[in-house]
């Protein structure tokens, strides 16, 4: 299960979902309902619990921490864009 948040920009989503399912964290609890009323076997409540007990906290990140994350990811997409150039005039 991947959940991310609103101003996220998701890429590279694997093409075979049957085993994966993407959701945006406000929609979180909406998806997982809608999923169990479709199915005979679904997600008791104590699991969609426990679930969210350990997702909230993942939520609470700081902005430094988040400012940190996205400094990282730009700074090895530039280090992939310069590797794949360097490729390219070689």
């Amino acid at each position: 299960m991947v959940v991310f948040g609103t101003n996220a920009q998701l890429k590279h989503i694997p093409e075979n979902t049957s085993f994966t399912s993407t959701h945006e964290l406000y929609n979180l609890e909406l998806d997982l309902i809608k999923k169990m009323q479709s199915q005979e076997n679904f997600y008791s409540k104590e699991t969609i619990d426990s679930w969210c007990a350990r997702l909230l906290p993942c939520m609470t990140i700081p902005e430094k921490e988040k400012q940190k994350h996205k400094e990282n990811i730009l700074r090895d997409n530039e280090k992939i864009r310069f590797a794949e150039r360097k490729k390219r005039i070689h």
